[in-house]
């Protein structure tokens, strides 16, 4: 069921309403603080409750069975503001965040991405699915065939959210992953953990030895990016390089 349809849900609802907004956050080099995607994220400017970030809302749409319909507005609606945002920038990507119910429903991912970026006038290969760790590790033989979809379709595909949780380079391989994305937690506490620090060095480790970018979620100071750079990890995503705003 497509948002449009769909009046009588939260996301129809909110949508048709004019309540649903995509903010953009960088991933920038860390090496020359060039960007090279964007990740857009959600909110919902709630008539009562002010601006609400996807942590206040996501659970209820989880319970109700709703959070397909959410992941296919951002699609669409990210798809068409990116393309027209970045027409100067050819080189830069779009992240799109794609949950657990819409990877493990297998209706068809590959093609709706592709469908949905040929009709915004966006190139594929610009498009990047975020799948969070977690879900690859709990159900790696359900999704794998359906990022394989994903690949296929020419998107390509990141794993959001790494941390301890185990992910190896035959994970990485079983879904075709093009970058991985450190947990901002690790980034947060790597200064001053020894433990945090070491995940951290892993991490970079692993997407080297699978011959993938990493990026570091939560970056906020520079004395983080230095680390950070010390340690060979070539993107960066926080507050550092800037905040989530919509395109302008």
């Amino acid at each position: 069921m497509q948002v449009d349809d769909a009046a009588a849900t939260i996301v129809g609802g909110a949508a048709q309403r004019g309540e649903l907004a995509l903010v953009y956050q960088p991933i920038v080099g860390l090496d020359d603080g060039a960007p090279v995607a964007v990740e857009a994220l959600v909110r919902w400017r709630h008539p009562r409750l002010g601006v609400l970030g996807p942590e206040s809302f996501l659970p209820r749409l989880a319970r109700d069975g709703e959070l397909h319909l959410l992941d296919d507005w951002v699609l669409r609606t990210a798809v068409g503001e990116f393309a027209a945002w970045s027409a100067a920038t050819p080189g830069t990507g779009l992240h799109v965040n794609v949950s657990a119910d819409r990877l493990l429903a297998g209706d068809g991912l590959g093609e709706a991405l592709g469908a949905v970026a040929d009709a915004g006038g966006l190139a594929r290969g610009r498009l990047r699915v975020e799948v969070a760790e977690p879900v690859v590790l709990d159900s790696l033989d359900a999704v794998a065939p359906v990022l394989s979809s994903v690949r296929a379709a020419g998107c390509a595909v990141v794993v959001d959210d790494v941390g301890a949780a185990g992910t190896s380079p035959r994970h990485l391989a079983a879904v075709g992953a093009a970058g991985l994305k450190i947990d901002r937690s690790y980034v947060a506490g790597m200064l001053d953990s020894p433990r945090d620090r070491a995940v951290v060095r892993a991490l970079v480790e692993l997407g080297e030895r699978a011959g993938v970018p990493v990026t570091a979620v939560g970056v906020e100071t520079a004395e983080q990016a230095a680390a950070l750079r010390d340690l060979g990890c070539a993107q960066g995503q926080g507050w550092l390089f800037g905040r989530p705003a919509p395109l302008t």
